[in-house]
C-alpha cells in the first residue's frame, strides 16, 4: 500500500483543485505552510502528484478534458444574440469568455477576494454597417 496524504498536503491538493489559478504559494498558505518552499516542495512528492493526476483522470474520465473545455470556450467566444430579428454578437459572453481565457493562461489574476471585481480597460467599437 503507497503512502497516503498528510492532512496539509490533502488541504493543498483540494486548494489547487478547487480554483485551479490558484497559486502553489498560496494554495501551501491555505494548506497551513508558512513559507511557500515547503508548498514547492510539497508539489513534488510523488503522493501529492498521484492525487492531483486522479483528479484530472476523474475529469477526463467524465468527458472533461482540456479539448473539450477549449471547444466550449471556442463557442462562447463565437456567441450571438437576436435582437429585433437580427443575429448580433453577443459581447457580455464574449467577454466573459475571453476572461476566462486569460486567466487560465495567467495573463490576468483572479480577484484576491471573492466577489471583488477585477479592473479590466476595455474598449469595444462595433461597426453593424450602419456608419459611412
Amino acid at each position: 500500500m503507497g503512502e497516503r496524504l498528510t492532512m496539509k498536503q490533502k488541504r493543498f491538493t483540494n486548494a489547487l483543485i478547487e480554483v485551479p489559478t490558484r497559486s502553489i504559494a498560496e494554495a501551501g498558505r491555505i494548506a497551513g505552510w508558512k513559507d511557500r518552499q515547503s508548498a514547492y516542495r510539497s508539489i513534488q512528492k510523488p503522493t501529492v502528484q498521484t492525487e492531483l493526476r486522479r483528479f484530472l483522470d476523474a475529469l477526463e474520465a467524465a468527458g472533461i478534458s482540456d479539448n473539450a473545455s477549449a471547444k466550449v470556450l471556442a463557442d462562447a467566444m463565437r456567441a450571438v444574440t437576436v435582437i429585433a430579428g437580427n443575429e448580433m454578437p453577443d459581447h457580455r459572453i464574449r467577454l466573459q469568455a475571453n476572461e476566462t481565457y486569460l486567466k487560465l493562461r495567467r495573463l490576468i489574476s483572479p480577484p484576491s477576494e471573492v466577489g471583488k471585481p477585477q479592473d479590466i480597460p476595455v474598449v469595444m467599437i462595433v461597426d453593424y454597417g450602419r456608419g459611412t
